[in-house]
């Protein structure tokens, strides 16, 4: 009595199928089919979700559509806005740090030849670029006061008023 020869593809996935379709290239096309059916994703339930609704299906697409477009271009811009912020408070932070750097060398200088107008002048116009004008005011009087005929203060001091 000749041996019953046991199937080769001995596989719990084409266990349901029939022996009709247990060709390979089929069956493990039907059970990926299967699988897949059985978790719907996201974009199946939305369009599961609307089936009721028959005529005003298209509608709704249209709209929803719509909705989703608002949304990103919302999202778009305050991306794009954030992005010019933090470049600018970028720029910001590094014109002020350099400001602070000018202003330690002035003030050494400065201290070095207490005489020099235009380290005073130089201290007057870091100060009015941080915006503190009343410092600024009194580097420019110290200008003033050790050459009264400078135009660049008067210029400064024109601003400062």
């Amino acid at each position: 009595m000749p041996k019953k020869r046991k199937n080769k593809f001995k596989n719990p996935k084409f266990k349901n199928i029939p022996k009709k379709q247990r060709s390979f290239k089929q069956t493990k096309e039907k059970v990926i089919f299967k699988r897949q059916s059985q978790f719907p994703s996201f974009s199946r339930f939305i369009t599961e979700a609307l089936k009721p609704l028959g005529a005003h299906q298209g509608w709704l697409k249209r709209l929803i559509f719509a909705s989703l477009i608002l949304v990103m271009l919302a999202i778009l811009t305050v991306s794009l806005h954030l992005f010019i912020t933090v470049k600018s408070f970028q720029k910001t932070s590094d014109n002020t740090i350099s400001l602070a750097k000018q202003a330690i060398y002035w003030q050494n200088i400065e201290k070095i030849y207490p005489n020099y107008r235009d380290a005073y002048f130089q201290l007057a116009l870091i100060a009015y670029q941080i915006g503190d004008f009343n410092k600024s005011r009194a580097y420019l009087r110290q200008a003033e006061a050790i050459d009264p005929n400078y135009q660049d203060a008067k210029k400064l001091e024109k601003y400062l008023e």
